[in-house]
């Protein structure tokens, strides 16, 4: 069962990493969902890493709960290099982190986070290293007409360090930062901000671990 797991999100993100950008985040957008104009809702909130960060590529799963398949759903993400002056896809970036806000227009129902992906890059060669997680039971609801703000999900590394001086898990915490992620939203004119907000009030703690090679 690891190893299917570990397989099967080692080609989700092969996947995300190569998707199109969504709205707000530079997410890959929901795919397999009809929304019918003027009954939508949204899932608002931002994606983000702690500083000092040696995560390239962060990113979570969302899926419509019931559904038949996992591509009922999307990719909330961020990518970033560290570089000052190529991360112009970020919303925010001060001396603890770094990130972006996403505002993702959603039919109505039931929905659930799936799982954590990120890389970390090591040496000259280009390569680097995955770390994964399932979320166990992270469901929210869209509601039409309203948004849901699901917070602020920051990743930061943890544990000792391995011989390539990178971290042998990483922390995946929710944090409630709604009142700068609605600033940005609303200096973006989205109107997602006009909605009533309800408040996703589930407590993500959540260790990945370094994939299996």
């Amino acid at each position: 069962m690891r190893r299917t797991f570990t397989t099967s999100l080692l080609l989700a993100g092969l996947t995300l990493f190569t998707g199109c950008a969504g709205l707000g985040a530079d997410s890959v957008p929901p795919s397999g969902l009809n929304i019918t104009r003027g009954t939508e809702g949204w899932l608002v909130g931002s994606i983000s890493r702690a500083k000092p960060s040696p995560f390239t590529q962060y990113s979570v799963g969302y899926m419509l709960v019931g559904a038949d398949s996992a591509q009922k759903g999307g990719q909330l993400r961020f990518t970033a290099t560290g570089i000052p002056g190529l991360d112009t896809r970020e919303d925010f970036n001060t001396d603890k982190e770094q990130g972006q806000v996403f505002a993702i227009s959603l039919p109505p129902g039931e929905y659930k986070l799936t799982h954590a992906i990120a890389f970390a890059p090591y040496g000259i060669s280009g390569g680097s290293v995955m770390y994964l997680s399932r979320i166990p039971e992270a469901k929210f609801q869209i509601t039409s007409g309203k948004s849901t703000y699901i917070g602020n999900l920051q990743i930061s590394p943890s544990g000792p360090r391995s011989g390539f001086g990178l971290p042998l898990s990483a922390n995946v915490q929710k944090l409630n930062t709604l009142e700068r992620d609605f600033s940005v939203l609303k200096a973006k004119g989205d109107t997602s901000v006009a909605a009533p907000v309800d408040q996703w009030l589930y407590t993500l703690d959540l260790t990945l671990k370094q994939s299996e090679k």
